[in-house]
Parts: structure tokens; sequence; C-alpha cells
């Protein structure tokens, strides 16, 4: 029986922390390539985002989005000003005492979890990897024994791809203007638009 030596790990994403880097960096991020570029061909036990309360339809369509596309667990607090540390906080501490659990890789840069970290890698011996930018990233962290990555090195290689506007698909694409043209070619009482004179 052939066993499994890949290393297992963890991924825990403070939401808005991520979000308020990737404002900094002025990206948009491609989710999807952002988890395997972090994962880099590891096992991967969990995935999860800690996000705040959506109050629009828009943000709760994107975490739809996050579920299908890139598989992600979304853990959303109680109500909209409800701080969401202290959620991830308790799975650090849920992981950290699970055996088949390798690595926990943290995308946060705030000092609120450095307690939690500390102790889940001296204690429990886990490997930690600790992903933000140097502008938000606790100097706590430094000296630890974590790997301490710096999320601008990746930024080339997570940047959502935009499509020329004349390529996408809704309301501006060309799908819905081929739909229009078919609709009024059935309909013989529209009326065809007149040239404007120039």
């Amino acid at each position: 029986m052939e066993t499994d030596n890949l290393e297992r790990v963890v991924v825990l994403i403070d939401g808005p922390n991520f979000y308020n880097m990737a404002r900094i960096m002025a990206i948009r991020v491609d989710h999807l390539k952002f988890i395997n570029l972090i994962i880099n061909g590891r096992r991967v036990i969990a995935k999860t985002i800690f996000c705040k309360l959506p109050h629009s339809n828009s943000i709760r369509g994107f975490h739809r989005k996050l579920k299908r596309k890139c598989h992600l667990k979304v853990i959303c607090g109680q109500h909209i000003n409800q701080d969401i540390d202290y959620l991830l906080r308790e799975e650090i501490e849920y992981f950290s005492n699970r055996d088949d659990v390798d690595t926990i890789i943290l995308v946060a840069g705030d000092g609120g979890y450095l307690e939690i970290i500390d102790h889940t890698h001296k204690i429990h011996q886990k490997k930690i990897e600790i992903i933000a930018i140097k502008e938000v990233l606790n100097h706590d962290y430094f000296g630890n024994g974590f790997k301490l990555i710096d999320l601008r090195e990746l930024r080339p290689f997570i940047i959502e791809d935009i499509l020329p506007r004349k390529k996408r698909i809704g309301p501006t694409g060309s799908k819905r203007n081929k739909k229009a043209k078919s609709s009024s070619i059935r309909n013989p009482r529209a009326r065809p638009r007149r040239k404007s004179r120039r």
C-alpha cells in the first residue's frame, strides 16, 4: 500500500484583511489562481475564507462564486459589524489539534492571531505560513519560526484576467447585442432607427 507523502495544508483567509491588501496593491485578485499558487501541489485538508455578513445581493453572489468556482468554504459573522477574527482563531485551534494537518497557511497580517499561531507552532508542532504585504504585517510575526511570504511577490500571478469590453458576455456584451438584432428581425412592426445626420 502506497503512503501519501504530500504535505497536508490548511488555508485560512481573513477576508477583510485580504481585500484591504488587494486594495493597497490596486488589483482584483483571481481567487482560484491565488489558492492554486499558495497550495503549490500540496494536499489540501481545508480552505476557508472568513467574511463579514453580506449586506447586498452582489456580495452574496460573490460568496456563491467563491464556493462554486474555488471550492472555498465561506464563513460569515452573525451580523454586519461583527469582528470575524475570533471565528478564524477558533478554526486555527481546531486544526492545530488534528493529526492530519502539517501546515497552516494564514492569509492575514494583523497581530490578532499571533498568540494562537505561536501556540500552534510551538505546542502542536505545526508549520506556519503567513501571507501578507509588508505594510500590514505585524512585526511580532518576525523571529518566531514562521514562513513569511510577501503577497506583493505573488502579485503578477494572481491578478484577475479582464476580458476586453467587446468580448464580454452580459448586459453590454456581444451575445446580448446579437439577441437584440434577432428580436428586431422577428418583429416586423419594430420601427427602424433613424440615421443621425452629420
